[in-house]
């Protein structure tokens, strides 16, 4: 049920952020992983080219979360619980 001026979109981009971050850390973690076990060169290139493009992704969804969160708290959004 949506209530008459309330904000949901900053959390339901919180949301997004949080199972973007989760799935990138599983997905770098399984590419590193898969890179240290190979001993052909240009296959552990693309494990480690891939590992680090979600770690890049996992840490900029990390910081999103953070300014999603922040922007709650200090615009005083009362729908969520945590502001």
């Amino acid at each position: 049920m949506k209530f008459e001026g309330e904000h949901l979109l900053p959390g339901q981009i919180g949301h997004f952020f949080i199972i973007l971050s989760f799935i990138a850390a599983l997905l770098s973690v399984v590419s590193f992983f898969f890179a240290s076990r190979q001993q052909n060169l240009n296959e552990k290139t693309d494990w480690l080219r891939l590992g680090n493009i979600s770690f890049y992704i996992q840490a900029i969804s990390t910081i999103a979360i953070f300014f999603t969160m922040f922007y709650i708290c200090f615009n005083h959004y009362y729908e969520y619980m945590y502001a």
